[in-house]
């Protein structure tokens, strides 16, 4: 349904029906279809290829599973991980917990508490209450979400849902702990809910987020609440404090990970934490065990042989226990150092398991023996995975491993998760079955749903309309050779160094399968959180590569590039000669780089440019104006970072990149992002701006909030007549604006904030696109085979395909 242009919307009123519901459909038939309605989404990739996080089973069925990752999205197995629907929750999933007496229910804490009655296909909003819920806001450089509510809900900036418990004997009672800011301060609640989350009461304020609850069996039953610090107990009868914060020892001191279980022998209730490090560090954690509720522990690390003779020989980051069996525990290792069988000072990781509680550890999973270097493959893999394209990538690389959770009632079955994927195991870990991708009989691997990586771009061969490829952080560059149902990973010829990121690509429009690639070793640009180290530009590493086979293989072809080259964009003037291909490329931090002769030597070219040179995209008008967006830029004296922010900056070069003029933006307006320009007039311009930024972000000191005062949304530029204008709501952190060069009145957007939109009217108006509700969009590309269709990439949900239909006012 079309809606009044949303640049005269307040934003949050565009994005809050957006916000409180959710929409999700089942698996039919490969690439993985999202049902919204009236239209459908598939979403395509090889599956994996990041970060995943609490391995959740139903208490009682098995083949139940939810996981989430570190970019947004969670993910709900019904049948044990053979596929996987995608949830999309704002602010990304922090908890999960079933309800054991009914498994239709099902409960997600994202910045908000959310849940299910229905299996997953829709979702509702809990808390805070959406009736009570007047505005919802966005800041900092992810676009986290915060609400004004009249409800006892935390009403500021930084507010998550991180732990949820269901009664077992009364599963309307309801436990969340809450996190956020309460005027200018931190706050840390407990809440309870009587009637299934219809209504909050705060139990009591803490004094720092929960790790996790559990309620512990008859006679004496009792809710125990785990913080890092210090651990409560709560009669779940009337959710009374019967036992006040008992902090833990010096040792273990603070915890980063929990589980519980009883012991099938004693039926005495045994926890299981990891300590001594600090939270999401690789610090030198431990293992310890609990027999009277947390008041003491014994540590029961196994070590090396040899013993511990030096620091930083192992650490542990998480634990994991059956609950009807404690005896079980399997702990997740990232690091474990002693001699390899090169004499060497070797560094593996994995899985280690306990059957007797502790007394003896063996190895289920173990990896690794070189250098812990992830870019030298100077270790092994084991043997008793079952793996997909993962092991091919990756194995003898450093892989570091996260989390584990094991199923309630049979400590056989269990999950591990590491930077790539999710493996399981049904046989105590004596193999493990890659959850994430299969792999099919002539290699080409099929995404299982958990698709969790970042996409640039979507590239077509011109040559080939079944040719499509992908530019990835964290796994590279992926190509499909039939429009997406499987996929092969193509980084041969690329330095191990960069090949962590292609950023974008470039196929020459008349030599068949020539192809360029610009690629980095520093992925998430142009992120805040890469550049708020002082010496990030020294450790970015990238460049230019070339491949005469499709992309198959790749060669490296960035002679007078400097060493620190990490480059995001690449695009090629179609008027060159073929022999001699005229390219520009970005090169964060350094600037614009021209090569006249195919990409085999390259100049800079920074005259215009002033101070700031994080050089992020190049666009090529049809008429031979090059347009330059330079990404804001972090501030430094010495090593400290100043709160001042270096403001992005759009430049236009009319003859080749020799000299560049700066074009002004609007007043407000400090972070563009993307551009994209009207084929048929080539001084109408669509900019794509981001909102105010944290000073937290980039590591500044304070707490400064820039979100109300810097402009986002998208803004249209007519050289010849009235200069900038917004066409889409300020308050919107846009990744990236489109024009569609078929229908150049058509004009897509993808957002931060839950949704796409498409314009059939220059921006006049707009309306959401169907199917789509991702948190953490990048940007728009039209099918060129299907006028009708639209590819969309994301940070962190791989690519979307669909078609361009607008959403139902329900939706």
């Amino acid at each position: 349904m079309k809606h009044p242009s949303p640049s005269s919307l307040p934003g949050a009123i565009l994005l809050l029906a957006g916000l409180l519901s959710v929409h999700c459909g089942i698996r039919e038939a490969d690439p993985i279809a999202v049902d919204s309605g009236s239209a459908r989404m598939t979403v395509l990739g090889p599956g994996g290829g990041g970060s995943t996080f609490i391995p959740t089973f139903h208490p009682v069925d098995p083949r139940r599973i939810l996981l989430r990752c570190d970019m947004g999205g969670a993910y709900l197995s019904l049948d044990q991980g053979e596929s996987w629907r995608m949830l999309n929750f704002a602010g990304g999933t922090r908890s999960f917990a079933f309800d054991a007496t009914d498994e239709q229910t099902i409960y997600v804490g994202a910045a908000a508490l959310h849940a299910t009655r229905d299996g997953g296909r829709t979702w509702a909003q809990l808390f805070p209450d959406p009736e009570r819920v007047s505005r919802v806001h966005h800041s900092g450089d992810h676009a986290s979400p915060w609400f004004e509510t009249t409800d006892n809900f935390p009403d500021g900036p930084g507010n998550s849902v991180g732990s949820i418990l269901v009664d077992s004997r009364d599963p309307r009672h309801v436990l969340a702990g809450v996190s956020g800011r309460s005027g200018d301060q931190r706050f840390f609640g407990l809440f309870s809910s009587r009637d299934a989350g219809a209504s909050w009461s705060l139990v009591t304020e803490l004094e720092g987020p929960i790790l996790k609850m559990f309620e512990t069996p008859e006679p004496s039953r009792r809710v125990l609440v785990f913080l890092r610090d210090a651990r409560l107990a709560l009669d779940p009868v009337n959710d009374s404090v019967i036992q006040p914060s008992v902090r833990y020892p010096e040792t273990p001191g603070s915890l980063t990970s929990i589980d519980v279980g009883v012991d099938p022998a004693s039926g005495a209730l045994v926890l299981w934490a990891v300590g001594g490090r600090s939270p999401g560090e690789s610090g030198d954690g431990g293992i310890y065990r609990s027999g009277d509720d947390g008041v003491s522990w014994d540590e029961v690390s196994p070590v090396p042989k040899g013993g511990l003779e030096a620091r930083r020989v192992v650490s542990f980051s998480g634990v994991a226990t059956s609950a009807q069996d404690a005896r079980t525990v399997y702990a997740t290792c990232d690091r474990w150092t002693e001699e390899n069988s090169r004499g060497e000072r070797g560094h593996w990781y994995g899985v280690l398991k306990t059957v007797d509680a502790g007394k003896t550890w063996n190895w289920v999973y173990r990896a690794g023996g070189g250098s812990s270097d992830y870019t030298r493959r100077d270790g092994v893999e084991a043997e008793n995975l079952r793996d997909s394209w993962v092991r091919e990538a990756f194995s003898g690389e450093y892989i570091r491993v996260l989390d584990a959770g094991v199923h309630a009632a049979n400590p056989d079955v269990a999950i591990f998760t590491d930077w790539y994927r999710a493996m399981l195991t049904t046989d105590g870990g004596a193999s493990w079955k890659a959850l994430y991708s299969e792999t099919l009989a002539d290699g080409s691997v099929r995404s299982r749903g958990l698709d969790v990586t970042t996409s640039y771009g979507v590239h077509f061969d011109p040559f080939d309309d079944n040719h499509i490829a992908v530019s990835y952080t964290d796994i590279g560059y992926f190509h499909s050779y039939d429009r997406g149902r499987t996929w092969r990973r193509s980084v041969e010829g690329v330095p191990p160094a960069w090949d962590n990121t292609c950023y974008w690509m470039q196929f020459d429009p008349e030599v068949k399968d020539r192809v360029w690639s610009a690629w980095s070793s520093w992925h998430d640009i142009p992120r805040m959180k890469m550049i708020r180290m002082p010496d990030w530009s020294r450790r970015a590493v990238g460049g230019i590569c070339r491949s005469d086979d499709g992309g198959r293989t790749w060669e490296v072809t960035s002679r007078g590039l400097p060493e620190n080259a990490p480059s995001t964009s690449i695009v090629l003037d179609p008027t060159s000669a073929k022999e001699r291909r005229v390219l520009y490329a970005a090169v964060y931090g350094q600037g614009v780089f021209k090569s006249v002769d195919g990409g085999s030597g390259w100049e800079l070219k920074n005259n215009g440019l002033r101070s700031n040179l994080n050089a992020w995209e190049l666009t090529l008008a049809l008429d031979g104006t090059l347009y330059l967006i330079i990404s804001q830029n972090t501030r430094f004296e010495g090593r400290r970072v100043l709160s001042d922010l270096m403001p992005g900056e759009v430049y236009r070069s009319r003859d080749g990149a020799e000299s560049w003029e700066r074009i002004s933006l609007p007043p407000g307006v400090r972070y563009p992002n993307s551009l994209s320009i009207d084929p048929t007039r080539p001084d109408r311009l669509y900019l794509a701006c981001w909102a105010g930024i944290g000073a937290g972000d980039y590591g500044a000191p304070g707490d400064a909030d820039q979100s109300g005062t810097v402009l986002g949304g998208v803004w249209r530029y007519d050289d010849g007549g009235s200069g900038w204008r917004s066409v889409f709501d300020t308050s919107t952190y846009v990744y990236g604006v489109t024009v569609d060069p078929r229908r150049v009145d058509r004009v897509f957007v993808n957002t931060f904030q839950r949704g796409a939109y498409f314009s059939d009217d220059g921006g006049a108006t707009w309306s959401a696109l169907a199917g789509y509700d991702f948190s953490w969009g990048h940007r728009a590309v039209p099918d060129p085979l299907d006028p009708e269709m639209i590819y969309l990439t994301t940070f962190g949900g791989s690519l979307f395909h669909g078609p361009i239909r607008a959403a139902r006012p329900a939706e």
